[in-house]
């Protein structure tokens, strides 16, 4: 079985990341999920800070799709993976757009464009759509997309590892 920590945004500076990188190599944790929020500092300049080679979890963060482009994307998983191969997966959501989120000119946050949940899901396929044909095969992260929806679990099917959702969801809908 494999066993992941979850690293919620609260308190997340890196000497605290430091401590639960150690805790969570000592105790065989398969990974550290690191959660996304856009009003904290960047998790994987950190996760890239606190790199033990000698460690063998993986850092595992939080994607929202809009906030990333799947070329840069791809360009930081590449550049990780100078510092040590598949230490890093990732958990891609199309995410809720808080309040203090926005863009030059609104190009990104259209509201025509993000204004629901089922146009980001739809979205991040496009955005997955991309980011898969910028790797080639044996290349690709380690990636778990996190939703229930039909469109979300589509997704994960054709691009993710498997998906992650909350049992809670399953048993307050469980068809």
């Amino acid at each position: 079985m494999r066993i992941h920590w979850m690293y919620p945004h609260s308190g997340n500076d890196l000497n605290d990341l430091k401590k639960i990188a150690e805790t969570a190599n000592e105790c065989g944790y398969y990974s550290v999920l690191i959660t996304y929020h856009s009003l904290i500092s960047d998790a994987w300049v950190k996760c890239a800070n606190t790199i033990n080679l000698e460690h063998k979890f993986k850092y595992f963060l939080a994607i929202r799709t809009y906030a990333i482009s799947p070329e840069y994307f791809v360009m930081m998983y590449k550049a990780f993976n100078e510092i040590q191969k598949n230490r890093i997966m990732f958990n891609i959501v199309a995410g809720d757009i808080q309040e203090s989120e926005s863009s030059v000119d609104n190009i990104i946050f259209n509201k025509e464009y993000f204004d629901t949940v089922e146009k980001r899901v739809e979205y991040t396929y496009k955005w997955m759509e991309k980011m898969v044909s910028l790797l080639p095969p044996e290349d690709m992260p380690e990636i778990v997309m996190s939703g229930t929806s039909e469109k979300t679990l589509h997704s994960a099917s054709c691009f993710a590892n498997y998906n992650l959702s909350m049992m809670n969801d399953y048993l307050d809908n469980p068809s």
